[in-house]
């Protein structure tokens, strides 16, 4: 429960700041693909991720982008459940990305996971 509570937090950070955002004010920080791309290329420094699974792992990361982005779409009214669905989504997330590694490269990414739960997560916009 830990681990994907923290990889939320990995990839949230990493990809999705906008879901507290206003409606309308949304900012991105790159074109459609731009943060998934960014998560897709630390995973692979640090898992040292063959092509098959880097393949595998790309699809799971923009399709959660996909997700997410419409999630944080929502009007403010849905904002909690977004929240909550967008928990579920990163939780299915971490469960695919597991299914990708190795047992080598699991404790590789525990460790990741551990090291970005100690980060604070980001203040809500306003």
């Amino acid at each position: 429960m830990k681990t994907k509570l923290v990889l939320i937090i990995l990839i949230a950070t990493a990809m999705f700041s906008s879901l507290t955002a206003q409606p309308g004010k949304e900012k991105r920080s790159g074109p459609p693909g731009f943060k998934a791309e960014k998560a897709l290329i630390d995973l692979k420094q640090k898992l040292n991720l063959s092509d098959e699974q880097t393949a595998e792992i790309k699809v799971i990361l923009f399709n959660t982008e996909r997700e997410t982005i419409s999630l944080s779409e929502k009007n403010v009214d849905a904002r909690i459940k977004a929240v909550e669905e967008y928990k579920n989504v990163m939780d299915k997330t971490a469960d695919e990305i597991s299914n990708v590694l190795n047992e080598k490269q699991k404790v590789i990414f525990e460790k990741i996971i551990a090291q970005r739960k100690e980060l604070p997560p980001p203040p809500p916009k306003r």
